[in-house]
């Protein structure tokens, strides 16, 4: 609702005769709007009280009027008018009072409280009923002079006028600039003159910031390059894998093996080596077969089969046998990326010797690189190397080495591709991974599941909850992933990923 505004004016216009003691009061009052406008020729409603005391004293009287304004925004009436009886009772001795108003009109109502500062002498005197009452305190018609065309304190303080308060006057303003001492131009260049000299600098000599900053940084990455080529990460088959569509790896050398009696960690040396059971595998220490089921914390030999998440951190130690699945990784999230990812927690000897260099892949990284890359139907084939039984997975830029074949596919026949040690030799320099198929550790140290190649992902079977995480499994029908209970001992194969 747009606030209204109102000025009110009483006039006392009370006349003093023999014969007739008026009972009434003109009062007149302005209206305005919110711009300060004036409202004319519009009707009003007014109710009025008369407060005694207070501006909002007790009301000794009130009336209502229907007014119209004219042309300057003026309603004039008779107050008292409306009933002069109870206007006749008041006892006008009793000041102060206060002329309550009320306005509305078009829906919208505003109000004021003004203070009556003079009381009529004919009133004062018809209500007291003699002449024996001190008048100095009160105006005469004559003293009183009109209010018409004058604004309110309420008028002004309405205007927001600000305090001049710290401000200067105009007068200080020019004394000060006056004073200003402009300085002497003589001795500067012009903008012509300096123009005229920036166009004879010969700039061939110089080279842009960005210029250089490119330069800079073509010569780092050559040098990184060159370090890379002099201080290879050992252990590494240096052929790009695309595991998403933005970023690639290279893969170890070998599935992940430990020592429990020295904790060493180390690499196969060999794609096809794995350590299997008492009557299956490939690996010696001391010229004594290693066993996966004679793991325990001081076991001297190999072993390459084990349960999710045991990288050794936070006592989730690699021999662990525990068949509580609760009891691997922390126990309810993926481990890739983390403390409990072997490659991340641990130095592998042959690997780089530093932890931190490499990494699992997680669960949607084993999905692309086998099934989703380019060509990836083409890329993966179950085959048998060197008597051991696998899958086969070729890098991203493929060149077969003369001489040899290759059959994509998991046709369920490991046969479908067989090579010697020599023969892997080349496939191996093209990039070729090798992914034995030999088993895997159920309930504690039993060794199952032969011509089954299991290996661990990083990440946690959302499906089944805090008893399961995912794996990939290889055989030679089937080439997928699976979830897998994380007690289970299953193979390792790490990666790094490819700086560009």
């Amino acid at each position: 609702m747009r606030k209204l505004f109102v000025t009110f004016t009483l006039a006392i216009l009370a006349m003093v005769s023999f014969s007739q003691i008026p009972q009434t009061m003109s009062y007149q009052g302005v209206v305005r709007d919110a711009d300060n406008k004036l409202v004319a020729d519009k009707q009003v409603t007014v109710s009025v009280q008369i407060l005694q005391g207070t501006d909002d004293g007790t009301a000794v009287y009130s009336e209502s009027h229907e007014v119209t304004t004219n042309a300057n925004g003026l309603m004039t009436f008779e107050l008292g008018s409306k009933d002069a009886e109870n206007f006749s009772k008041i006892d006008w001795s009793n000041a102060p009072y206060f002329v309550k108003t009320v306005a509305e009109f078009d829906g919208k109502q505003i109000q004021g409280v003004t203070p009556l500062l003079a009381v009529p002498y004919a009133l004062y005197a018809a209500k007291a009923g003699s002449a024996d009452v001190d008048l100095s305190n009160y105006a005469t018609k004559g003293e009183i002079p009109s209010t018409e065309g004058f604004a309110t304190k309420e008028d002004l303080n309405a205007l927001n006028i600000p305090s001049v308060e710290g401000l200067a006057s105009e007068s200080y303003v020019n004394e000060k600039v006056a004073a200003i001492e402009i300085p002497s131009t003589e001795g500067l260049a012009s903008e012509s003159y300096v123009d005229e000299k920036v166009a004879e600098i010969d700039l061939s000599n110089y080279y842009l910031k960005s210029d250089v900053d490119a330069l800079l940084a073509e010569l780092n990455a050559k040098i990184k390059k060159l370090d890379k080529e002099l201080h290879p990460i050992v252990g590494t088959i240096e052929f790009a894998f695309s595991v998403s569509k933005t970023k690639k790896v290279y893969f170890s050398q070998g599935n992940l093996q430990y020592q429990a009696s020295t904790g060493t960690w180390r690499f196969a040396e060999n794609q096809w080596n794995f350590v299997g059971n008492a009557s299956r595998g490939n690996v010696y220490e001391n010229e004594v077969k290693c066993d996966n089921a004679n793991i325990s914390e001081n076991y001297e030999g190999w072993i390459d089969l084990f349960g999710w998440g045991t990288s050794g951190y936070n006592g989730k130690n690699p021999y662990m046998t525990s068949t509580d699945n609760s009891d691997y990784g922390d126990g309810k999230n993926d481990i890739a990326g983390t403390n409990y990812d072997w490659g991340v927690y641990n130095a592998i000897s042959n690997g780089g010797n530093q932890a931190g260099q490499w990494r699992t892949l997680t669960h949607s990284e084993w999905e692309y690189v086998i099934n989703s890359r380019a060509s990836a139907s083409s890329k993966k084939g179950v085959a048998t190397v060197n008597d051991v039984t696998g899958i086969i997975l070729l890098p991203d830029n493929w060149i077969q080495p003369d001489g040899l074949t290759f059959t994509s596919g998991a046709n369920g026949d490991f046969a479908q591709n067989i090579y010697s040690s020599s023969e892997w030799s080349k496939m191996e320099a093209n990039g070729a991974v090798f992914l034995p198929a030999t088993g895997n550790r159920y309930y504690g140290t039993e060794v199952v599941n032969i011509g089954y190649g299991y290996y661990w992902s990083g990440a946690i079977d959302n499906d089944c909850g805090i008893n399961y995480a995912l794996a990939q499994v290889f055989r030679k029908d089937y080439v997928g992933g699976v979830r897998e209970s994380r007690s289970h001992g299953n193979y390792v194969r790490l990666v790094r990923e490819v700086e560009e």
